[in-house]
């Protein structure tokens, strides 16, 4: 299981995203976006390559299986 802190987020809700270079490799740590809205539910994009999710505190974990 990777994790990701995001420590000092303004926010009790981040937009973080992970991206990867290949459908076969799992996702990487996750990154807070600040820059981003945050988003209802996570999601992928159509090619699969970017993970989009939002947390409510200030750790997210991913279990890349």
């Amino acid at each position: 299981m990777a994790y990701a802190e995001m420590a000092g987020a303004p926010a009790i809700h981040v937009m973080a995203t992970a991206d990867r270079t290949s459908t076969t490799t799992p996702f990487p740590t996750l990154a807070a976006r600040p820059d981003l809205v945050v988003a209802e539910f996570p999601f992928i994009t159509e090619d699969c390559l970017r993970y989009y999710m939002t947390g409510l505190d200030a750790v997210f974990y991913v279990n890349p299986q």
